[in-house]
């Protein structure tokens, strides 16, 4: 990187300021931490310089690993692992950029997606639906512990004053139902408010349960919400487009915390080659941050065109990308290649579908 200090005689020193190693005034750089020699007061035009120095080194390095990751599958990981990083990004660095990326763009798209949707769902969250109980939060807590009160429940029971969470006592509640073996009463009731919900959709959850014989309690009401979002799912397809974004937003989270797993895997299924469990951790990075880049693109052509094509498009090229990398990074036959690619996406698949159900429960639930 080109530095933006003035290099002069009389604007240097003798001694680095950041770790103290004495340096000659001739030099422009720290020979112990690289730090420029310039004992000037920090201005706002050094600072300005050097910020924008320093971001468009990183473009530098970024696009120089970009178009070979992109095109050149597994080049990038052999070159970084046999030596040569000064060209490209750190792995980590790159990955962690991109899925920052992603986060802002499906996040923004998210946004935009919620002045959309019908007047019946909440600003910041389209997953829950507006409930007619309440006019104020205040209002709310008081109406509905006087409605508790009357039916003999008492105060300290969780109630939900609001769309935004889930008091956890009434998630802990559901959980202890499911371990008393209540799943058919459970099923039973949701059913029953799904049934009401659709020929009964101004209704309020109060009145709703009051008309069904159900007792207000706080995971009743709960419940009532819950069944409300299972028939929007169904029949709301911007709804149901809201809440298949929420789930991909979160499943991004998991897969990062699933890498370790799938490395492990990459690393048993060539446990003869010649990489440890970092190189192979290198090259499953720079295909997961492909996945994110080959996603961004997807959505982005998805909101332009309105269409849900292009998923069908991400999923075909991500796979070809996947052979192709594991191929050239490899080094093995195109018949070994395709077993382990198979078992590859098998295991990746089953990790997929346990992090997914978890996720899409969670973003269901809460």
């Amino acid at each position: 990187m080109k530095s933006t200090t003035r290099f002069k005689r009389n604007k240097k020193g003798l001694t680095c300021l950041n770790c103290e190693q004495p340096i000659s005034d001739n030099d422009n750089f720290c020979s112990n931490c690289g730090q420029v020699n310039d004992v000037l007061p920090l201005s706002i035009k050094q600072f300005i310089s050097e910020f924008f120095s320093g971001f468009f080194s990183f473009d530098s390095r970024f696009f120089k690993t970009f178009i070979p990751l992109l095109f050149k599958p597994g080049k990038v990981s052999k070159d970084y692992i046999e030596g040569k990083r000064r060209r490209y990004v750190n792995p980590f660095q790159l990955y962690l950029h991109v899925t920052i990326i992603f986060f802002l763009i499906q996040g923004l798209f998210s946004a935009l997606d919620e002045y959309q949707v019908s007047g019946s769902y909440l600003k910041n969250d389209t997953k829950i639906p507006t409930d007619s109980i309440i006019k104020t939060e205040s209002e709310n807590l008081n109406q509905l512990k006087k409605n508790l009160a009357e039916e003999g429940i008492k105060e300290n029971v969780p109630v939900i004053i609001n769309n935004d969470s889930i008091n956890n006592s009434v998630i802990d509640s559901i959980f202890n139902e499911i371990k008393n073996h209540k799943l058919q009463r459970i099923y039973k009731k949701v059913t029953d408010f799904m049934d009401y919900d659709k020929k009964n959709k101004d209704i309020t959850a109060l009145q709703a349960l009051k008309e069904l014989g159900y007792e207000p309690s706080s995971w009743n009401i709960f419940y009532y919400s819950k069944a409300q979002n299972l028939n929007k799912i169904i029949s709301d397809s911007e709804f149901r487009k809201s809440y298949i974004d929420n789930v991909v937003s979160k499943i991004s989270v998991a897969l990062f915390f699933l890498l370790p797993i799938f490395t492990l895997i990459v690393a048993l299924l060539y446990i003869r080659s010649k990489y440890n469990y970092t190189q192979h951790l290198v090259f499953v990075f720079h295909v997961q941050t492909v996945f994110f880049i080959l996603l961004i693109l997807t959505i982005i052509f998805d909101k332009i065109f309105n269409t849900d094509k292009g998923m069908l498009f991400f999923f075909l090229t991500f796979l070809f990308y996947l052979y192709k990398a594991l191929r050239n990074f490899y080094n093995q036959g195109r018949f070994k290649t395709i077993i382990k690619y198979f078992l590859l996406n098998t295991f990746f698949v089953v990790l997929a579908v346990i992090g997914g159900v978890i996720i899409s429960f969670l973003a269901f639930v809460l």
